[in-house]
């Protein structure tokens, strides 16, 4: 079956996905880091939206290690010409 790795364990994979119209350096790793901090401890599911509208960066977790982020793509709104799909890592 699908989900595992080729010595027969089984991997897990956490997906973000982030849509905005700019992004500050290493805030997509501090958002995926606190995100899984903050759902290790039960927190409800709008605990981002909480952390950003204080505006507390202390309140965030340091920022996730680059090892296994993936960049997967940029979109153009109504430009599909310039939409790129990537590889690239943040």
């Amino acid at each position: 079956g699908g989900g595992g790795s080729p010595d027969g364990t089984t991997e897990r994979v956490l997906v973000v996905e982030l849509v905005a119209d700019r992004f500050l350096r290493k805030m997509v790793r501090t958002l995926v880091a606190t995100a899984v901090r903050e759902a290790a401890t039960g927190a409800d599911k709008d605990v981002l939206l909480r952390l950003a509208r204080a505006g507390e960066r202390a309140a965030t977790a340091p920022p996730a290690p680059p090892e296994g982020l993936i960049f997967a793509g940029v979109g153009y709104g109504n430009h599909p010409a310039w939409d790129a799909g990537g590889g690239a890592r943040d």
